[in-house]
């Protein structure tokens, strides 16, 4: 029966005025803070965390997530981890197969790969890199990086990167490859990714923009004879669980705001479906009515992070104790995509 699998998205937050006055002190606390959240995670229920990589925003601590993964591999025994996804047009994809390879070692097989072209300008353009070369670099990028991971010995010429007599070592500890996550904004980045097999995380867009985008990828995934079912797909939504739905409706409306203005990029992705607030009940009926109508079989959520501590914990808490439950004794296929 396909259920909805319940992950966790980790971007941690530098919690103070690191524009005005960085504090490294701050920093390490914050850090601590958030690897206590996930190794938590493990005994809340969760099936994973999926982290997040961006650079040179003031509020970010997520330059560098392999760093992070393995600060909690040694600590947890079951959660699967991976990054949604990896910005592969910034990295040297021998050296990013290098440390997947590693990675996968440390969890024992629990890692999840994904990767990504980059969708943030200024980071792009913060390092040098064109964004007329961002999809060619991500292709060519995609192609180099799966050789590394699967070949013993890689000869390599491309118009961005080259290889002789590669060979990588230690190899990964999954054979086959752990599974690949592509994180998708339009119904041509699922074709793209359907047509590999990779699974797919779709975000911030209305549900029926997502249907739609999910259509895409199992159509084509029909004629590649890939799987195109609900374990394929998932999606990534801000979830706030609270005692009421008044209770959350207000924050969320509060939170809403400062999330936007943090990040202004966001206002024209932005859209109503992305937030899933209320009392526990609310939360599950309104992740199980998404995924049905959309088709897929995983929930990504992640929190306001510009709520206090506490408040972040609680809503996981009860997420974890009053949501997962349902989620994984839902037959998402029940109501099948037509």
């Amino acid at each position: 029966m396909p259920m909805i699998t319940p992950w966790l998205f980790a971007l941690p937050y530098y919690h103070g005025e690191a524009r005005k006055l960085y504090d490294a002190g701050v920093t390490a606390d914050t850090l601590k803070w958030y690897i206590d959240q996930w190794v938590r995670a493990e005994d809340q229920g969760f099936a994973g965390i999926f982290f997040s990589e961006h650079h040179v925003p003031f509020h970010s601590l997520a330059p560098a997530p392999h760093l992070l993964m393995s600060a909690i591999a040694t600590r947890t025994k079951r959660l699967r981890m991976g990054v949604l996804a990896s910005t592969l047009p910034m990295h040297d994809p021998w050296r990013l197969a290098e440390e997947t390879a590693i990675l996968d070692n440390l969890l024992e097989g629990r890692l999840e790969i994904g990767v990504a072209r980059g969708a943030v300008p200024h980071e792009q353009e913060a390092v040098g890199l064109p964004a007329a070369d961002m999809r060619a670099r991500f292709e060519e990028g995609l192609d180099l990086f799966t050789r590394c991971l699967s070949e013993p010995v890689v000869d390599f010429d491309g118009r961005f990167w080259r290889t002789r007599h590669y060979s990588m070592m230690p190899r990964p500890y999954q054979n086959p490859l752990p599974p690949f996550w592509i994180p998708v904004m339009t119904p041509d980045s699922c074709v793209f990714a359907a047509e590999r097999g990779h699974k797919v995380c779709g975000s911030f867009h209305t549900v029926a923009r997502l249907r739609e985008m999910y259509d895409a990828y199992r159509a084509a995934a029909e004629r590649a004879r890939k799987p195109s079912g609900p374990e394929q797909l998932g999606i990534r939504r801000t979830v706030l669980v609270c005692d009421s739905d008044s209770e959350a409706r207000a924050l969320t409306s509060q939170h809403t705001e400062i999330m936007l203005a943090t990040f202004e990029q966001l206002r024209k992705m932005v859209t109503p479906d992305e937030f899933i607030s209320g009392s526990a009940k609310t939360v599950a009926d309104t992740i199980i009515a998404q995924c049905r109508a959309i088709g897929a079989g995983h929930i990504v959520i992640t929190s306001f992070e510009s709520l206090a501590r506490d408040q972040i914990t609680d809503s996981i808490a009860r997420f974890a104790r009053d949501v997962v439950p349902t989620l994984i004794r839902v037959n998402v296929a029940a109501e099948p995509v037509a």
